[in-house]
């Protein structure tokens, strides 16, 4: 893919909202991320993914760094859960490197309607909750009829 300076500047600008939505709200990168790239800039639903991915180890990084300086990373959980996620994400990458552009977008698409739709039960506990369910519906519909 070919992109401009211009579209690496507006990466960059969209990076920074997504960093922001990541350390604020906590949602993982991957699920703005990959629609954004998708969507916007046009990257086939593998590559938005792949790239994701890449992005997401940087952004938690400097998330978690910030957050365990204040003592809110509990570092054997993070242990735990991330040697599992470990273990396995070479077997999800590889099953969807196998799959059709179509089904896949169509799997992350479900995939981004149920964390939208798990959150708006809880919504009047926090006050972004809904807006952030609301973003993803319609990211997640965009997706499916892209």
């Amino acid at each position: 893919m070919n992109l401009s300076l211009w579209h690496y500047l507006a990466m960059g600008g969209l990076g920074a909202g997504v960093g922001f939505l990541s350390g604020f709200l906590g949602v993982g990168g991957g699920v703005l991320a990959v629609p954004v790239l998708a969507l916007l800039f046009h990257f086939s639903q593998h590559e938005a993914q792949g790239t994701s991915l890449a992005i997401i180890v940087l952004t938690a990084l400097v998330g978690a760094a910030h957050y365990a300086r204040h003592q809110d990373v509990n570092i054997p959980a993070a242990l735990a859960f991330g040697a599992g996620s470990v273990i396995v994400v070479g077997i999800g990458a590889a099953l969807a490197q196998r799959m059709s552009e179509d089904i896949l977008r169509l799997a992350f698409a479900v995939f981004v309607g149920a964390v939208a739709a798990s959150m708006v039960p809880r919504a009047e506990v926090r006050l972004f909750t809904p807006v952030v369910g609301a973003v993803l519906v319609v990211m997640g519909a965009r997706l499916l009829l892209r």
